[in-house]
């Protein structure tokens, strides 16, 4: 080995660019010796842990070698192995199994082989016994085929004998099965290897062992036929075998024939038949009934009457159950009654529940209203509001359209109003006409004191100076003591009429009135001048105050002489 120097270390080589690529190369080839030094480990532990044995044998952890077992092969040396079906190995330490020979086999891991049982057989080398196929049979063991049963017989269920067909059965090949005979032949005798066909006016089903000849009302015009041929309906016949349909008659009006019948049947009650050669009777409409057998018209259809009905062909009328009507005749069915009503049966009309009670759709019966007092008032309907709202409240409740409650009715206060508007209007009639008559009689003087003449006011005046119930007012000229004033209460006048309101003329010195003689003349002496004034109309009662009396001087008293 050259080494060459050089700027960056040592060469080994003319290409080697320096001491970098000396390095990388050694370490490949540590890595490539660790490599190989694990391969030998494994292939020494290999060596030591199992040991390669001569075929015939096999080997074990313990690096010992075995013979292989009868049923067995070890062909490498190694391991062991089962036989599989079909081969064996009779002997110990075979490195290969056999092939059983034909008309035997093996079962998996088998040392020898068994010969096929009767009915069996197996064709092949190596291979595993068959059944004999149907119509086949061996009675041998070992056997490499089956054999084929004769025409008209066939195999037994075990395939080891032949047998005869069964009458009604035929085989016409050897080595087939026995199929029956078909429709329209038969065959009564074993070992049939061919079918018999049925003559005209008979038939069979298959696998007959006979014909059977065509009943009454029908007829087989070939032969083999496989069934015979209904007389068409509304004809009929009696003939036992007929060959032809010309043996079928016509049926007469009022009765009918269904197809293949033998004779012909009178129409039901509820039908009518008014035609010949007829398959069925006319039915008598919904709402009509006939009793009659055999009619040939439909006037014996009975119109049904209210409360009943009747469906199409009946024989009577129906009456309408429990919870339907029928207000109308001939009709088909009847018709449910409404909530809130009822019936018992053959109703014309439904009744309706009574106050307090309710009933659904076709109901017989009404249901009472079960309620819980609410309050004094109002009942709320129990379980199902709808119920009894539906069928109404008690007689003294209404219903209460929104709540669904039955609220008491209240007491009817019309005529209690119709009175006391009557009652107050005429005692206000009465009492404005005493108003009004009692305002005439004030007008006229009755209510109020009556005037009185000269002559009565002059003695009243005499008799009670300064009285009130006079035109004219008279002061004593001797004037009062303010005591003696106070000491006079107020008087209420009974009257209605309140007194002619005196006012003097106070124009003389210190309010004294003035008097003027001349003012009235018919009166004798100075008297005060007085206005009158007309008292309004009022019947209330008015207190009359006593006058007051005229000014008081300082000048004493005179006595009188």
């Amino acid at each position: 080995t050259f080494f060459f120097q050089a700027e960056d270390g040592i060469r080994d080589q003319p290409r080697s660019r320096g001491l970098g690529d000396v390095y990388k190369r050694q370490r490949k080839m540590k890595t490539l010796g660790i490599v190989f030094f694990l391969i030998s480990i494994k292939e020494a532990f290999s060596s030591t842990s199992s040991t390669r044995c001569s075929i015939g044998y096999y080997s074990s952890l313990s690096n010992t070698c075995y013979i292989c077992s009868s049923g067995h092969y070890c062909p490498d040396g190694v391991n062991s192995y089962c036989c599989s079906s079909g081969t064996y190995t009779p002997y110990s330490g075979s490195g290969s199994c056999l092939a059983c020979s034909s008309g035997y086999e093996s079962s998996y891991c088998s040392s020898y082989c068994n010969s096929c049982s009767p009915g069996y057989y197996n064709a092949n080398y190596g291979g595993q016994c068959q059944f004999c196929p149907e119509g086949s049979y061996t009675t041998s063991y070992a056997s490499t085929k089956c054999s084929n049963c004769n025409a008209g017989t066939t195999s037994s269920s075990s395939r080891t004998s032949c047998v005869d067909c069964d009458p009604g059965f035929y085989n016409p090949y050897k080595g087939a099965t026995c199929n029956k005979c078909p429709g329209g032949t038969f065959t009564a005798m074993t070992r049939s290897i061919s079918c018999t066909s049925c003559n005209p006016g008979s038939t069979s089903p298959e696998g007959s062992v006979a014909c059977s000849l065509c009943s009454p009302g029908s007829y087989a015009p070939l032969s083999g036929s496989t069934s015979c041929t209904p007389c068409a309906g509304g004809t009929y016949g009696t003939d036992v075998g007929s060959t032809s349909n010309s043996t079928c008659k016509i049926c007469p009006i009022a009765t009918f024939a269904a197809p293949g019948s033998p004779s012909c049947s009178f129409c039901t009650p509820g039908t009518y038949n008014p035609l010949p050669g007829q398959e069925s009777c006319a039915k008598c409409p919904g709402g009509t009934a006939s009793p009659d057998i055999g009619a040939s018209s439909a006037s014996v259809c009975i119109d049904c009457q209210a409360g009943a009905y009747s469906t199409p062909g009946s024989k009577e009328c129906t009456p309408c159950g429990g919870g339907y009507y029928n207000s109308q005749s001939k009709q088909a069915e009847c018709k449910r009654c409404d909530m809130n009503t009822y019936s018992t049966g053959g109703a014309k009309q439904c009744t309706s529940c009574s106050s307090g009670t309710y009933s659904y759709y076709g109901a017989t019966v009404c249901i009472t209203c079960q309620v819980i007092k609410n309050s004094t008032t109002a009942y709320f309907i129990s379980a199902e509001p709808l119920k009894c709202y539906l069928g109404g409240c008690p007689s003294d409740y209404d219903t209460d359209d929104k709540a669904q409650l039955c609220v008491k009715k209240e007491e009817d206060n019309t005529w209690k109003i119709i009175v006391g508007v009557t009652v107050g209007v005429g005692g206000f009639i009465i009492i404005a006409i005493i108003v009004l008559i009692c305002c005439g009689v004030i007008r006229c003087g009755k209510c109020c004191p009556p005037k009185k003449s000269e002559s009565d006011n002059d003695g009243a005046q005499e008799k009670y100076p300064g009285s009130l119930h006079n035109d004219k007012l008279e002061y004593s000229q001797a004037p009062r003591t303010q005591n003696a004033y106070d000491k006079e209460p107020p008087r209420e006048k009974e009257v209605c009429c309140p007194p002619p309101q005196l006012i003097p003329d106070n124009s003389g010195p210190n309010n004294y009135p003035v008097y003027q003689p001349n003012q009235y003349p018919e009166k004798k002496g100075n008297e005060p001048v007085v206005q009158t004034i007309q008292p309004p109309v009022s019947c209330e009662p008015i207190l009359e105050q006593p006058i007051p009396p005229p000014p008081m001087n300082d000048a004493p008293e005179k006595k009188e002489e």
